[in-house]
């Protein structure tokens, strides 16, 4: 963990030719770091429209230890600051190595309809021509965004896999007067959408995107069930979400942004989050008749859907992973808030080859429901992983309550 630095310089005559940490860090211009791999965004202020700056960044560690000079230089980009500002309010990046070629994928969320523009370019081209201006960018095929509830997404393939890429994109409003499309956004009830999920061990932080106000927002956290069988939970219903005390209201006219925080979360498990907004009524007074209020489909309930992972420990329901008379080894053991008063257990069955499989004992019978989980002590059955067919027959159990 740690913070990411940046800052812009104006090009001119006496801009520095050295781009040194102090400088970039100098504004305090920063966005906190809590893991690697994750994409954070940085506003840097002040700046000029219609004017080349010089962009550089730099990390710098919980630790104290920070980017060196040539990691900073490798950051380096020129680009011109625009008049008309970009309606792109998020961006991820994703790179695919497939057997010859990689692909890059940008996801853009943006802040209002559109056309929305993105090139890819080898870095090192950037690096020493600089980033180029909105209106070069537009040279490329437009992608036109109507369904703000969805991320606009622009592929590139058969990139070289030892070259290093940037991706640029830009994109600009329009309300489309003479095409449909624009008119069928105007639905009745105001749509949520999630645009980030910063999770921690027992908590979640869902930025969510409001099309219009006054608005109530509720969401929730539903688990994944990992045995026997890996497996994702229901779509809820609109009422079942409407349940959940993490809910807020947004007051303004126009579209705008809210944070609800997800408490009571099991660390190193995975969720589905969705959200759910309707017009926001204010409780009626004693006797009088309630206003109707428009709340968003099922079809919009399950664009909403964002998968997390709380941090911690890997989580699994039942736990067991030794078998019955074989040696078992225990590695890799991970905890949270553990002591030295702390240990392993472990627990005997209370009726061993009670269970019968196809009218042989099965040595290997444990738990509490019936499973298809192969019973090689080498394939687990998490998430991300695909339970294996057991070549002599379902796992063999007994009900609970059955052995003492």
């Amino acid at each position: 963990p740690g913070r990411i630095f940046c800052n812009a310089l104006e090009v001119n005559g006496t801009m520095e030719t050295v781009i040194t940490g102090t400088l970039v860090r100098e504004p305090n211009y920063f966005a906190i770091v809590t893991s690697g791999g994750i994409t954070v965004s940085i506003t840097v202020g002040g700046l000029l429209p219609m004017t080349e700056y010089e962009v550089a960044c730099m990390a710098e560690s919980d630790g104290g230890a920070e980017s060196l000079q040539q990691q900073i230089d490798k950051t380096r980009r020129r680009m011109w600051t625009e008049e008309v500002d970009s309606t792109i309010s998020s961006m991820r990046i994703t790179r695919e190595a497939n057997l010859m070629f990689d692909e890059i994928t940008v996801s853009t969320q943006l802040v209002s309809i559109g056309y929305l523009w993105c090139q890819v370019f080898p870095s090192e081209n950037l690096h020493q021509l600089g980033v180029p201006t909105a209106a070069a960018l537009q040279e490329a095929d437009e992608l036109k965004v109507a369904d703000l509830q969805e991320l606009s997404s622009v592929t590139f393939a058969e990139l070289d896999q030892n070259t290093s890429y940037d991706v640029w994109c830009t994109a600009e409003f329009n309300d489309f007067r003479d095409d449909q499309a624009g008119q069928n956004l105007l639905t009745p009830f105001p749509k949520s959408t999630i645009l980030s999920i910063e999770s921690s061990y027992y908590t979640a932080y869902v930025l969510v995107q409001v099309t219009k106000g006054p608005a109530s927002i509720f969401c929730q956290a539903y688990p994944w069930a990992l045995r026997p069988f890996t497996e994702r939970p229901p779509i809820p219903a609109a009422l079942q979400i409407q349940a959940s005390p993490y809910t807020t209201n947004y007051m303004s006219t126009p579209s705008g942004r809210v944070l609800i925080e997800i408490e009571e979360l099991t660390p190193g498990r995975y969720y589905d989050v969705y959200c759910f907004s309707e017009t926001y009524v204010p409780p009626a007074a004693t006797g009088a008749d309630t206003v109707a209020q428009f709340g968003m489909d099922a079809e919009s309930i399950l664009q909403t859907r964002t998968q997390l992972i709380t941090l911690g420990p890997f989580f699994d329901d039942l736990g067991w992973s030794c078998v019955s008379g074989r040696p078992c080894n225990v590695t890799d053991l991970l905890g949270f808030h553990l002591s030295e008063n702390d240990g392993l257990f472990v627990r005997e069955d209370g009726c061993p080859r009670r269970c019968r499989c196809q009218g042989v004992a099965d040595a290997y019978s444990k738990g509490s429901q019936c499973s298809e989980i192969s019973q090689d002590p080498t394939v687990q059955a998490g998430v991300g992983l695909t339970d294996a067919k057991d070549p002599r027959g379902a796992w063999c159990y007994v009900e609970p309550g059955q052995c003492s």
